[in-house]
């Protein structure tokens, strides 16, 4: 299950620690895919095994993976997360720095709404495949004793 804790999901509203997330991407920094580009769109690298180049947005949790060395990170979170207020706000790049404090306090909420919707949709998936690994352990065991 790819859990992630608050805290570190929360921290990732700064993008120096977003930047720090990247130590083995793929992309080097003159890909369209680079490391200060995939932080501006939003992103922060979520390692994984097999798709190393996983990234989630901070803001609107949107996980993608199938980063292309063409793709824009912004036009990539915006396709598949049209409805990100984040990817969607004009200057990106001073977001923190122009915001109201009223404006901050309304992102913040969204954003942990948008993380508790996801970690809730994350733990119904695990909870699906275990009932459905357990299922198939149980009937096994049922066949294994009527023979």
């Amino acid at each position: 299950m790819d859990e992630v804790s608050i805290d570190h999901h929360l921290s990732m509203w700064n993008p120096v620690n977003r930047k720090k997330s990247y130590k083995k991407w793929p992309f080097n920094s003159r890909s369209s895919c680079s490391v200060t580009k995939m932080t501006a769109a939003g992103f922060y690298h979520v390692p994984d095994p097999i798709d190393k180049d996983t990234a989630r947005c901070f803001y609107c949790c949107r996980t993608i993976c199938g980063f292309e060395e063409g793709d824009d990170p912004i036009e990539e979170h915006l396709r598949r997360s049209k409805d990100c207020k984040y990817a969607k706000y004009g200057n990106i790049k001073d977001l923190q720095s122009s915001v109201t404090l009223f404006e901050y306090s309304q992102f913040e909420a969204e954003r942990k709404d948008n993380y508790i919707r996801y970690q809730t949709q994350e733990d119904i998936k695990y909870q699906i495949s275990q009932k459905e690994y357990l299922y198939d352990e149980l009937k096994e065991n049922i066949e294994n004793i009527k023979v």
